[in-house]
């Protein structure tokens, strides 16, 4: 209903429009001028005169209403003038002489057809004027009686029915294209309200976005500093747990202590997925591509996790391989380190297997296991965020937040590679990484691209340790001490005091105006040489990463595993006798 109220408001500004009714006014005027010039002449009727001049005042008044968009009384002003011809007519068409009266008769058709022409818009109107004087004229015709007469009628007739049709048909033009005008107003008025709806959602678009960003980087800044302070007391209790000693201990004390520190294993390993989701989600994972050896990395990873296989009664083991693929290697690693987790994790008595297979140009890294399998329904939504299937697990094995594979998706989707899953229950899962670049050749010259460590690298090195905190400090002094090292500590850098180390063990946040990246270049400047380096943080921002990339420094992330400390410290050493 409104649509088309619209509408008829649209075809009745239209319908008046300044130029149609100038034209029309001007038309009328001038028919009635020649009858009044031409009658006068011949008569000097004053009637005639007077006619005119209300022929005048009808025409000018309803010039004037167009101009005021009255268009009801525009068509009542019409049909005005229509009876004003048939007033004329009637007074002095019967008086004139058979000449005029033809003439009358041309000037009653004239201005029917310029009625037609120019005032078929409000078609009332028209129909007004065309419709009674030219009927009329033609009834007097007949009237008279003559042959010529009637003839003369009937081309007035004639002349009227065209006055009618031509009228109709304008007028139905008229409104097609008013029609199409309205719609195409309509249509570029949508058009400018979707405009504006699209600006305006692109600024708000904008302004969401950079709400996103501004809490992305509120949210990093959190993790920066947060991340110190929780990291911390978990890396002092490992520490001080690594130093108690085993030997006195009864049964009692010992069991405690063993699920004191599985449980500490799994809160570090829970915390760094939870540290790892963030950052894969904010962007701040660099990947650096290389060429490695996946062998390497196969044995590596079962060395690793013996300890926690051989707990769970998993027999783990790697298909030897020789193949070499271009890669981030710490990436690749972390995505078969977390399958590996998770198949010992869900597997008890079982066999575990980690292999890779040859397809084509690619390589596609397998992990096998004769676990209880995933069912079907789980399946598609075993990759996200803190899922957990309903799978066997060993007995006081502790809960995880079901994170592992969600960080294996997002770390396989920032290398191009891809991740698929064959289980079945009852028979075990088959994890794949799919399009890995396989490299055919291995230049001989090539640097050494195993990542392997030096099984008889000397453990008896000199470490400088720098910590403020001198109770994590004196746990890490005991710690190290046991695996043979010489120590010496430091709360903080004094060229002064400083021994000469074979390798640096150093915090990143210390309290002095250094940190730890300046305090180990500043002793490697001292001794003019590029000594072995190991930096310890809770701070896992990507600046941080490459800074210590830069200067070349192993870096260990808050909360650190003894045996991944004591990892790290003999791969540096080996580094350096290499």
């Amino acid at each position: 209903m409104f649509q088309k109220t619209v509408h008829q408001a649209y075809i009745d500004k239209q319908s008046l429009t300044r130029g149609g009714a100038a034209l029309s006014a001007l038309a009328t005027l001038f028919m009635g001028a020649v009858l009044c010039i031409i009658h006068w002449h011949s008569r000097h009727d004053i009637n005639i005169l007077i006619w005119f001049a209300f022929l005048f005042a009808l025409v000018i008044t309803r010039w004037a209403m167009t101009h005021q968009q009255a268009l009801k009384r525009v068509t009542f002003m019409d049909i005005l003038v229509g009876l004003l011809w048939v007033v004329v007519v009637l007074i002095c068409f019967p008086a004139s002489p058979q000449g005029l009266q033809i003439f009358f008769a041309l000037v009653i058709m004239g201005a029917g057809l310029s009625s037609a022409l120019f005032g078929h818009r409000v078609l009332p109107a028209a129909l007004g004027v065309i419709g009674f004087a030219m009927p009329l004229t033609a009834l007097l015709f007949v009237r008279a009686g003559s042959d010529r007469q009637i003839f003369l009628a009937l081309i007035i007739v004639a002349g009227w029915i065209s006055a009618l049709g031509l009228a109709w048909h304008l007028h139905k033009a008229f409104l097609s294209r008013i029609d199409l005008q309205f719609e195409k107003t309509a249509l570029l008025q949508r058009v400018e309200s979707h405009v504006e709806e699209l600006e305006a959602l692109r600024k708000m678009e904008k302004i969401s976005r950079q709400i996103a960003e501004d809490a992305n980087a509120a949210k990093s800044r959190f993790l920066a500093h947060a991340s110190h302070d929780l990291r911390q007391p978990l890396h002092a209790i490992g520490l001080l747990l690594a130093t108690i000693p085993g030997k006195g201990q009864n049964k009692q004390t010992a069991h405690i202590l063993g699920r004191v520190k599985q449980s500490l294993d799994v809160l570090s390993d829970l915390f760094d997925s939870l540290l790892d989701v963030a950052l894969l989600d904010t962007g701040q994972v660099d990947v650096n591509i290389s060429v490695f050896s996946v062998g390497d990395i196969l044995e590596q990873i079962v060395q690793d996790f013996a300890s926690s296989a051989k707990q769970n009664r998993v027999q783990l083991s790697a298909v030897h391989s020789s193949l070499f693929v271009r890669s981030d290697p710490v990436i690749v690693r972390r995505i078969v380190q977390n399958l590996v987790s998770n198949a010992i994790a869900h597997s008890h008595n079982c066999r575990v297997v980690i292999g890779a297979r040859r397809r084509g140009d690619t390589i596609c890294l397998e992990v096998h296991d004769t676990g209880t399998g995933i069912a079907l329904k789980d399946q598609n939504r075993i990759f996200d965020e803190f899922t957990k299937v309903a799978t066997h697990k060993p007995k006081n094995a502790l809960p995880g937040l079901g994170l592992g594979l969600a960080i294996v998706q997002r770390l396989t989707t920032i290398i191009d590679a891809k991740i698929s899953l064959n289980s079945e229950l009852g028979v075990g899962s088959v994890f794949r990484v799919e399009n890995l670049p396989r490299v055919k050749e291995i230049d001989p010259i090539a640097p050494n691209i195993s990542m392997t460590t030096n099984k008889h690298a000397s453990i008896s090195a000199r470490i400088a340790i720098f910590d403020d905190d001198t109770e994590i400090l004196k746990a890490t002094e005991n710690l190290v001490t046991k695996w043979g090292f010489q120590v010496d500590s430091y709360t903080g850098y004094d060229a002064d005091t400083l021994r000469k180390p074979d390798i640096i063990l150093c915090d990143y946040e210390l309290m002095q105006s250094l940190n730890g990246i300046e305090v180990i270049a500043a002793i490697r400047e001292t001794y003019c040489a590029d000594i072995p380096a190991v930096l310890i943080t809770g701070n896992n921002t990507k600046a941080l990463i490459q800074q210590a990339k830069a200067a070349q420094l192993s870096v260990l992330f808050k909360p650190v595993k003894p045996a991944q400390l004591r990892s790290v410290l003999l791969t540096a050493l080996s580094d350096e006798i290499l």
